[in-house]
């Protein structure tokens, strides 16, 4: 397969909702974790309080929700951890409204984006490895 699908997102239901991180976190870094067992703790403003345990590394990291018939869809992306009292908390952003506004901007078909035309360069016997620009040092 050559294509690639890209998750769902979903509206954020809130408060006490089950919900998912997976990251790499500066101390596993050579493998994805995931937690999916954290909650929703509230909203301020456009981003969510979440009991998820994240580290620094985590930043970026996809919040999923699995309660639509078991889908997995982003509902936020973690953006800093820290404390309420003594409590570990982590914080997501908002993704409904930033999502909204770009897809009505590449749904305006403006000029304001355009697909990327780079040419493939390759090499081989039909060009000289002196054609590719490449200089070498001697000692």
């Amino acid at each position: 397969n050559t294509s690639i699908t890209p998750y769902e997102t979903g509206k954020r239901k809130f408060l006490s909702r089950e919900v998912g991180v997976v990251s790499y976190a500066h101390d596993r870094a050579e493998m994805a974790s995931m937690q999916d067992t954290c909650h929703v703790l509230g909203r301020v403003e456009g981003t969510l309080v979440l009991d998820c345990d994240v580290d620094f590394g985590s930043s970026g990291a996809p919040v999923f929700d699995f309660s639509e018939d078991g889908v997995p869809r982003i509902i936020s992306v973690v953006s800093a951890k820290g404390e309420v009292g003594d409590q570990k908390v982590s914080l997501g952003t908002a993704l409904e409204a930033p999502l909204a506004e770009l897809r009505g901007l590449l749904d305006a078909d403006d000029g304001a984006f355009k697909p990327a035309m780079t040419p493939v360069k390759t090499f081989g016997e039909s060009q000289p490895v002196s054609a590719s620009g490449a200089k070498f040092v001697r000692p």
